[in-house]
């Protein structure tokens, strides 16, 4: 028996997300069956067109980094700076399920976009915006990447060998985190709206992301209950966390009651990758 694949079957999506953790959210939603129109910018569109190992596909705008990230996507490009884009984006948010977007906080309002316009333009759409530090908050303007996440969350300071500085995980663990979180509020809210006609506006913070990923880290430090149970406001747990002990690098090993590491067998060690 196949798994279903069909599950936001009639769901469309406004995709309006840059880079990666926004399109890896729009992404999870695709292969649950949404119908996803990517909205980009014209001219030059998501910046990952042009990221990719293959520069033959990169010159056409179809990196590698794109394409892993917004296939079983549609894709159109609007000026929301235009009359005419601004015009055909309202329509499409008034026969829209869900809006998504990874701007910086308050770009979508100043460009004539606030909650309250899309609400008016359809009261049941789900409006998920998706940042670095959240839509709210002394951090809300900065920018963030991926490994700046990695270094505020800890997530750094216990990836590396004990004798080696902190260390980034081999992969954009902190974006591809916060596409996840936003891609299961988003099903949240949709289920919601299923039950009561209502849209929702959903914010999703890949650092709070990052950081709740880290509970079980932090729990074997000894610091606060709440804490270590992920139930924390993230203001007040960047403070626990700055004041926490040193957690060393551990290299390939985990702690833990019984010995857990990489250990070669006797043909060698692990692929190192399956691709």
């Amino acid at each position: 028996m196949q798994p279903d694949a069909d599950l936001l079957a009639g769901v469309r999506v406004l995709d309006l997300t840059n880079l990666l953790a926004g399109p890896f959210a729009g992404y999870q939603l695709a292969l649950m069956g949404a119908d996803v129109i990517k909205v980009e910018v014209p001219g030059t569109g998501d910046l990952a067109r042009s990221l990719g190992a293959d520069p033959a596909l990169s010159a056409d705008g179809l990196g590698i980094s794109f394409l892993a990230q917004n296939s079983a996507k549609r894709s159109i490009t609007l000026d929301l700076k235009h009359a005419r884009g601004r015009e055909v984006f309202e329509r499409l948010v008034g026969e829209a399920d869900l809006l998504l977007e990874n701007f910086r906080p308050g770009v979508l309002a100043r460009l004539g976009f606030p909650v309250e316009v899309l609400r008016a333009l359809n009261p049941g759409l789900v409006y998920c915006a998706v940042s670095g530090f959240g839509q709210t908050g002394p951090m809300r303007g900065r920018p963030a990447y991926d490994q700046i996440i990695q270094g505020l969350s800890g997530i750094m300071s216990v990836t590396g060998a004990p004798d080696s500085a902190p260390t980034r995980t081999g992969f954009p663990i902190a974006d591809t985190l916060g596409g996840y979180a936003a891609a299961f509020a988003i099903s949240a809210a949709l289920v919601k709206r299923a039950r009561t006609g209502d849209g929702s506006y959903l914010d999703v913070s890949m650092l709070e992301t990052a950081v709740a990923a880290t509970a079980t880290i932090y729990a074997e430090l000894g610091l606060p209950a709440e804490l270590a149970r992920g139930l924390f406001v993230l203001s007040r747990s960047v403070g626990l966390l700055a004041h926490a002990h040193e957690q060393q690098q551990e290299g390939t090993r985990i702690k833990g009651p019984i010995p857990k590491g990489v250990i070669p067998t006797y043909t060698g060690h692990p692929p190192r990758s399956l691709a």
